[in-house]
């Protein structure tokens, strides 16, 4: 992993990116000139502006639809989808863009060429690139290019899930040479089975349970990267080892932090007020939120402005389909627990909540039938501009949740409270990672993405929420 900004990217996935881009950028430059060579080419204009601009907004558009997150590009199935649903779409933008661009600077550029360019960069590069994305992962996963070698010293829970996780990786980002126990009985084996807690059936790792002093040795035996320290309790570790481990090159890293780098999360049932404490991260100085402030700002106009005809039909149709009004408003948790009022569309019956407030379900009958468009494309969610322009909410934070569920969520789940630190948001990185949820475990899980959040968040990570926001929007991930 590599961090950036307080975020940590995954380092195949910055590799691939690489590889994949410098291709385009190669292919747009080629299609150029084989236009020229055609005849089909007005002169001699600078296509490596137009090659960069294409490859840029590209680019945008492959991590938007998550073409970079590690379960899509290990993943065969899904990189295809994906990309067959994103290259149309770019080939629109990009026409837009480089017609922009001839506009501005006067490149020279006709339309013709616009679309002649796009259209063979991106035709020759889409087959390219699911064939030579294929090609990367096998050369991954036969070669362990790029996969560190991981030790676990402990087992239990714990254990399980690193390895569980490694498991969804298919291994290619970390594998485990093994777990460690230093065992201070003589006359054990040196090799038993690894508990049934920490392990698949299908697993080949094996727990080994060496004497003290020997620590350092066997990380060099087994090709070690990194050793992850696994136990509970402080007291009894082999502190003198760890220490020779990390000299002689190999990374000591406790669970907590080991987890909160591999799953971009926050592992809820192990996170301690002491290590919160003495991490790093919660940076919220003036630059920062003067930053995000105008962040917040010019998003959020451009949203409006952009989306306006389309909010005007909106309202119209919700006016026509149902009485009430256009708008939901409705009380909710904002930054340190203040309340505030939020915009929606109204995506539901005006007697919906004649009951009391309860979670909105799958085919929610109280649903009207624009209101389940609205919904599935998240229509319903853009007059929160409104509230972000009011100072309420930022564009990118945890959703704002109503105060009758925050007060039994600050009751019953440790650190709930951590998350009204941030202001809320319309998008954020929980409602990227994890669908709709409606009640206390799904709040638990999305917790911990949100403590991530606010713990590592910086513009760079609302840049990559907002992108990412478009894969939840095509593919309606969560929506009710």
């Amino acid at each position: 992993m590599i961090r950036i900004f307080g975020h940590h990217l995954n380092t195949i996935a910055l590799f691939l990116a690489t590889i994949e881009l410098s291709l385009l950028l190669s292919i747009v430059l080629a299609s150029a000139s084989l236009l020229q060579g055609l005849g089909l080419s007005a002169g001699p204009p600078d296509h490596l502006m137009v090659a960069v601009i294409v490859t840029l907004a590209t680019a945008a558009g492959m991590i938007s639809v998550g073409l970079y997150n590690r379960e899509n590009f290990f993943n065969w199935a899904k990189s295809m989808s994906r990309a067959i649903v994103i290259f149309p779409l770019m080939l629109a933008v990009l026409v837009g863009a480089l017609w922009l661009f001839d506009r501005i600077v006067h490149s020279g550029i006709s339309h013709r060429e616009h679309y002649l360019l796009c259209a063979l960069g991106l035709a020759l590069f889409l087959p390219l690139f699911l064939v030579a994305r294929r090609i990367f992962v096998l050369i991954v996963a036969r070669t362990g290019a790029f996969t560190r070698r991981v030790a676990v010293l402990g087992s239990g829970a714990r254990a399980g899930k690193i390895e569980s996780l490694s498991q969804h990786d298919q291994g290619l980002n970390y594998q485990i040479a093994g777990y460690v126990h230093l065992d201070q009985t003589p006359g054990q084996p040196a090799v038993q089975p690894v508990p049934a807690v920490c392990r698949r059936k299908s697993s080949r790792q094996e727990d080994y349970q060496i004497k003290p002093g020997e620590l350092t040795r066997f990380c060099q035996l087994h090709r070690v990267e990194e050793l992850v320290v696994v136990s509970h309790e402080r007291r009894g570790l082999p502190v003198s080892e760890l220490l020779d481990c990390k000299l002689a090159g190999v990374g000591v890293i406790e669970y907590v932090s080991f987890w909160e780098r591999e799953s971009h999360q926050l592992d809820l049932a192990e996170t301690t007020p002491g290590w919160l404490v003495f991490s790093d991260g919660f940076k919220t100085g003036l630059i920062r939120r003067l930053v995000k402030r105008i962040f917040d700002i010019v998003a959020s106009v451009t949203l409006l402005v952009l989306t306006l005809p389309l909010l005007l039909l909106t309202a119209l149709l919700i006016k026509l389909e149902s009485p009430g009004s256009v708008f939901y408003v409705q009380e909710r948790v904002g930054l340190d627990g203040k309340i505030f009022t939020i915009f929606k569309f109204r995506s539901m019956r005006s007697d919906a909540e004649a009951g009391g407030p309860r979670w909105a379900a799958q085919r929610d009958a109280r649903v009207t039938r624009i209101g389940a468009l609205i919904r599935k494309i998240r229509i319903d969610e853009i007059p929160q501009a409104i509230n972000v322009l009011k100072g309420d909410m930022a564009f990118v934070g945890p959703r704002p949740e109503r105060p009758v569920f925050v007060q039994n969520f600050i009751e019953k789940i440790p650190f709930y409270g951590a998350r009204h630190r941030v202001k809320p948001g319309i998008t954020g990185w929980a409602q990227i990672n994890y669908p709709y949820g409606s009640g206390e475990e799904d709040a638990k899980i999305k917790l911990c993405y949100d403590l991530y959040y606010v713990k590592n968040g910086s513009i760079f990570l609302d840049i990559i929420i907002m992108m990412q926001t478009i894969k939840v929007l095509i593919w309606s991930a969560g929506a009710r």
